[in-house]
């Protein structure tokens, strides 16, 4: 990564959001098993379970119930998170 000196006034703070290619949903995911319940997927969205279950019964994000606990693909729980960043792009743009 190329350095760059930023001046930022006192009192203030700077988030740097890296841009490499492990910064990928598919790379933030591809330690998860291709399969998981709800908990480790929300773990993983960093999201509360409960927000996650609500996000599968709308539709947001595909998942699909084992007995009565939800499960998720690694590529759902990819896919979720790029139409998220979409969303978030064409939102800056407008």
């Amino acid at each position: 990564m190329n350095a760059e000196q930023v001046i930022v006034p006192a009192g203030c703070r700077i988030i740097i959001a890296p841009t490499s290619p492990q910064d990928e949903p598919q790379a933030l995911f591809a330690s998860l098993p291709e399969v998981v319940d709800s908990k480790a997927a929300a773990t993983a969205l960093s999201i509360p379970e409960r927000t996650l279950r609500e996000l599968a019964r709308s539709g947001e994000i595909k998942g699909f119930k084992v007995g009565s606990v939800w499960r998720f693909t690694r590529r759902c729980l990819v896919e979720y998170v790029e139409r998220q960043e979409a969303a978030l792009t064409m939102g800056a743009e407008e």
